[in-house]
């Protein structure tokens, strides 16, 4: 194999880790919305989010779970954790 043929492969992969995941994120943002709420199905999405580098969206998330859990000691310490 060539080095031209490689960077072509090597690229092609990547923008289809790119796009798998963010179908992922997609499909995780409408079954949340489905499934019960909880403090850790918050973390669990925080952590997708922090995972594909949308830190923004999980302090957004974190947010808006403290909203629904304002006591919860975990949410509060991982937001502060990002901010």
């Amino acid at each position: 194999m060539d080095i031209m043929t490689i960077v072509i492969v090597s690229t092609v992969i990547f923008l289809l880790f790119v796009v798998l995941g963010k179908i992922a994120l997609v499909k995780i943002m409408a079954n949340s919305s489905k499934a019960a709420l909880t403090p850790q199905t918050v973390l669990e999405e925080v952590e997708i989010f922090l995972a594909y580098g949308k830190k923004d969206d999980a302090i957004q998330r974190l947010r808006s779970g403290l909203e629904h859990f304002p006591d919860h000691a975990d949410l509060s310490a991982r937001l502060n954790d990002l901010l």
